[in-house]
């Protein structure tokens, strides 16, 4: 497909020269991301508003990998991608699309600034959002709670806990449950293979039986831990997409790595509404990634060469795929300005 549409002299070129901003910019432009600006607030705005999600979303983070010079790069030790570019989400639960998403640029400001930013748009419509200990606090849970949001995560033992609940935690045995409730606000803490404080703004205190997966042997676990093992994983699901067919490159600009990324989540959030409004349709995501890049191809045919016959341009079908003009590379206008 690819060798029949362009050179490789030629996709080099364009790829050399890609470009997303003006660079003379650079110094009266305080934003970090300005190169990657017009993009980046493109494709949030589309995800924000093209998908209203199912009642249960999740806020995670994602290590997009760099080990280049760059002034908001991080470091994870608890990330396999130790170095990068620390990209924050909100996806739906169920299915992982990408809901809303920022890149942190060092100058983001406070944590509940950001988590604000990233849930603006589900304020008010009693979503239950599900999230780590890191986002996690009793200030940031009652705030959620005033804006219609109700929580549930892990939480730090300095984010809020009463004194009394971690000395009573420390003493507890295993499969043993301790907790405190102020109104709607639960903090719970349950010893199991590790100790585990919880706070949830969705749960009462019930503890269920459920079966262990590596003995089978039964044993009771707090409800709201079971719902957050359940619908924490949209992040994680949305990751796992994304790695199966990765086309990022290998580039010293991180804004071509970026762009290459937000492009990649446009495919998975596509992938996704196909198939929610599709429910019996069997298509992979590679299937659903062939047929897309071969209607963008027939697209840029169609505009090039209007006087083309309409056989030659409609249909996404890869059987009866019309076979473009083969360009030989020696002949590309543009191939000179490489070998310059």
């Amino acid at each position: 497909m690819f060798p029949q549409t362009m050179s490789r002299n030629r996709f080099q070129l364009i790829q050399r020269y890609l470009h997303f901003n003006d660079n003379n910019a650079t110094g009266t432009n305080e934003d970090r991301l300005y190169k990657i600006r017009t993009i980046l607030d493109i494709v949030v705005n589309n995800f924000r508003t093209n998908y209203i999600p199912d009642g249960e979303i999740s806020l995670d983070e994602f290590m997009l990998g760099w080990w280049g010079c760059l002034q908001f790069r991080m470091y994870n030790l608890g990330k396999i991608t130790k170095y990068g570019i620390l990209v924050r989400m909100v996806c739906e639960s169920s299915t992982g699309y990408i809901c809303n998403l920022q890149i942190y640029d060092g100058k983001c400001g406070l944590l509940t600034e950001t988590v604000g930013f990233l849930l603006e748009r589900y304020e008010v419509k009693g979503y239950h959002l599900y999230q780590e200990n890191y986002y996690n606090s009793v200030h940031q849970t009652n705030e959620l709670l005033q804006k219609l949001i109700r929580a549930c995560g892990t939480i730090r033992v300095n984010r809020g806990l009463p004194k009394d609940t971690i000395e009573e935690a420390k003493k507890l045995k295993k499969g043993k449950v301790t907790f405190r409730r102020n109104q709607e606000t639960l903090l719970i803490s349950h010893q199991d293979k590790r100790h585990v404080n919880m706070i949830s703004t969705l749960h009462t205190a019930e503890v269920i039986e459920t079966t262990s997966r590596r003995t089978g042997m039964a044993k009771k676990k707090p409800k709201c831990f079971m719902d957050y093992n359940t619908h924490m994983h949209g992040v994680d699901t949305a990751d796992q997409y994304l790695a199966y067919f990765p086309f990022i490159r290998k580039t010293v600009k991180w804004p071509k790595k970026v762009f290459f990324y937000l492009l990649q989540c446009c495919l998975f959030n596509s992938y996704v509404r196909f198939s929610k409004n599709n429910p019996n349709s069997r298509k992979s995501f590679l299937d659903s990634m062939l047929d897309i890049t071969e209607n963008l191809i027939h697209t840029s045919d169609a505009v090039s060469s209007p006087s083309s016959s309409s056989d030659e341009t409609q249909g996404s079908s890869r059987t009866s795929t019309p076979t473009p003009t083969k360009r030989n590379p020696k002949n590309d206008p543009l191939a000179g300005l490489m070998e310059n």
